[in-house]
């Protein structure tokens, strides 16, 4: 949820003709939007009410994902532990270039200083 505005104002600036897919993580049924981001892009909202419990459903979904051939470009961010794995599948799958930000907003169980010392610690 930290990083849905982040992510849906970047969808919202992409051209006309983008393609891809947008995966969401929210924790209220509620919390799914209307977006204004162009038809080729895919969209999943994904339900996952115990924020304070890891949740795989982000990975498991990207990982059924089809991706360009090419460099795409590519947004993640959330949940410290979620997106290290994220970014290892990336990786694996050489996906990963100078279009690519991924970024922690924050860390089950910590506060705020912690959560900036754990990810500078993966940096």
């Amino acid at each position: 949820m930290a990083a849905l505005p982040a992510a849906i104002s970047v969808l919202e600036s992409l051209g006309a003709e983008a393609k891809g897919h947008a995966v969401f993580e929210i924790t209220d049924p509620a919390d799914q939007q209307v977006l204004n981001i162009p038809e080729g892009i895919s969209v999943t909202w994904l339900l996952h009410q115990h924020p304070d419990q890891q949740s795989n459903q982000q990975l498991n979904t990207i990982k059924r994902l089809s991706f360009p051939v090419g460099a795409p470009n590519i947004f993640v961010a959330g949940e410290l532990s979620t997106i290290r794995e994220i970014k290892d599948y990336f990786m694996e799958q050489s996906l990963m270039n100078d279009h690519s930000y991924i970024s922690s907003y924050w860390k089950i169980g910590a506060k705020d200083e912690e959560h900036k010392v754990a990810k500078r610690a993966l940096a």
